[in-house]
């Protein structure tokens, strides 16, 4: 705003077109109209006509026509009037080609302002454009917003997801304890030979089995919330056979004759935790990853939102200056055309009344040659013409005062029409800076979809790393399943240890156990477990190679 009313203080810069306006911007031309160019001339003009108009008006008249016809003129007096008339001739032809190029002048000044207001009309259809380019901005703003949303919706489910598996990694340590326990219980026992080591053997196979699944846990922590229900599943399969593992242990205590433990050492796992460690903090910079893509987007959103309502006050500015210009236009061209008319209105009344005089002058040197008698009447009657003559010098001197006034409004008319014109410039420069600044914000747009784009990718690498889980997954559930019925194979050759009692009865025990199967969300091959009735067959063979 402050260099727009800088430039309209300064000088009026009235370009003809877009191309020769940037040809003379640097020059500093000032290019006015051509008929205040011919100012001399045109005060010439003026001067010759009222000449013509004093000497016709004087020739004219009926009693100077009296005075000619009845007076006599010398030769030498005949010769000055001949001298006379043809200056007079002269001047009319001077007037006649002043006034043609006064009516050039006339045209040029009008094809100026037909120039005018065609560079107005475009700038006034450049400004529509924008608008219309300034709208689709707007609708794809609304599109990045929505996916922006979208892309928000998702990060928060993954980090729901991802808090949920640091919740559930650590779902395979309570087996580990009570595996170590049964291990301690062992040691504890006085029972020796072949079943013990095997037992040992089995069980340092499923601590493998156990590291195998927490190095794998890792890859557990990108799952869906399906894989919550799972460990919970998990856990409770856990806790049914904890019962099972106390019985196991109150055995193994019976059967030392009550003595305490001696070892009570815990299996070391500082590897399993460094892992774990690693992998969290590798879940940790994802999370942060994530949090500084959305802390980008979101300013994005906030420097676009601003660009577009910086974008939207320039348009509207443009459009309110405009509007003041078609105004100042209007009153201008009409106030130019009033002026126009009158000059034109004058000098056409002026061309007649040079006509008729030409055609009385004519006459009039007809009779001067027919009658040039009388010496003394024509110096009274130079006289009175002196007399006429300062009549006429007020007159011109009136006529003076209204030219200068004429002369005061074109050169304010001239001053308005340039103001116009820079005003025209500035508005052009700014819809040139509001068509980069537009082009700019597309930039902009198109680096957003890209990044959204991008983010879309990595929301596929997500998933796809989900579906890997959830078939690793399975995997651990059916590794899992086989450890329940080596964990019951053991339960049963831990009761096979216990010392002989008494029986109550000489038909054999039976013991039977029930076996829950776990229930997945998803579809895998069920666990391998051995039916009651075979389990009842080896309780019974072990009864009999007792006996």
């Amino acid at each position: 705003m402050d260099d727009i009313e800088h430039k309209e203080q300064n000088a009026a810069f009235v370009p003809e077109s877009p191309e020769t306006a940037k040809n003379n911007a640097p020059s500093g031309k000032i290019i006015r109209p051509r008929i205040m160019k011919d100012k001399k001339t045109l005060l010439f003009v003026l001067l010759a006509l009222i000449f013509s108009a004093i000497v016709l008006a004087y020739l004219g008249s009926p009693a100077r026509k009296k005075t000619i016809r009845t007076t006599h003129i010398k030769p030498q007096e005949a010769a000055e009037t001949t001298r006379q008339l043809e200056q007079l001739k002269d001047s009319f032809q001077a007037i006649v080609q002043i006034n043609r190029k006064i009516d050039g002048s006339l045209q040029e000044e009008k094809k100026e302002r037909v120039r005018l207001e065609q560079a107005l009309n475009d700038a006034n259809a450049q400004q529509q454009s924008l608008v219309a380019q300034q709208q689709s901005l707007v609708e794809q703003k609304q599109s990045l917003l929505d996916q922006q949303r979208v892309l928000a919706q998702q990060q928060q489910s993954l980090l729901k997801e991802l808090a949920q598996a640091k919740a559930e990694v650590t779902a395979t340590q309570p087996l580990r304890q009570k595996i170590t326990a049964i291990e301690s219980s062992l040691d504890q026992s006085s029972a020796t030979g072949p079943k013990k080591n095997e037992l040992k053997h089995i069980l340092k196979d499923i601590h493998k089995k156990l590291d195998a699944l927490d190095s794998q846990a890792p890859l557990s922590l990108k799952e869906n919330a399906s894989s919550k229900q799972r460990a919970e599943n998990l856990q409770a399969m856990l806790s049914q056979k904890e019962t099972r593992i106390q019985e196991l242990e109150n055995q193994a205590a019976a059967k030392a004759q009550k003595n305490q433990p001696s070892k009570t050492d815990a299996l070391n796992i500082p590897e399993e935790l460094k892992k774990m460690r690693q992998d969290r903090e590798g879940l940790d910079k994802k999370i942060t990853g994530l949090e500084n893509v959305r802390a980008e987007l979101a300013q994005a959103n906030a420097a676009l939102a601003r660009e577009n309502t910086r974008l939207e006050k320039t348009v509207n500015e443009a459009q309110r200056r405009l509007a003041a210009f078609e105004k100042e236009k209007e009153t201008l061209t009409t106030h130019y055309n009033a002026s126009l008319k009158n000059l034109q209105e004058s000098s056409q009344r002026h061309l007649a009344n040079t006509d008729e005089e030409k055609q009385v002058l004519v006459k009039s040197l007809a009779d001067a040659r027919n009658s040039l008698t009388n010496t003394q009447k024509l110096q009274n009657e130079a006289a009175a013409l002196q007399k006429q003559l300062t009549q006429l010098t007020d007159a011109y001197a009136q006529l003076q005062n209204a030219y200068t006034a004429v002369k005061e409004t074109l050169s304010n008319n001239e001053i308005e029409l340039g103001k116009r014109a820079n005003r025209i410039l500035s508005a052009e420069e700014k819809q040139v800076d509001a068509h980069y600044k537009l082009s700019e914000v597309q930039a902009r747009a198109k680096e957003l979809e890209r990044e959204s784009a991008l983010l879309r990718e990595q929301n596929v690498a997500v998933q796809i790393e989900k579906e890997t889980a959830k078939t690793q997954l399975a995997r651990v559930t059916q590794r899992l399943s086989e450890l329940e019925g080596q964990a019951s194979l053991i339960t049963t050759i831990l009761q096979n240890t216990k010392p002989p009692e008494p029986p109550l009865s000489h038909e054999t025990k039976k013991i039977k156990l029930e076996i829950t199967p776990v229930k997945d969300t998803e579809p895998s091959e069920p666990p391998r477990q051995e039916t009651p009735n075979q389990e009842t067959m080896l309780l019974e063979q072990n009864n009999a190679t007792e006996k």
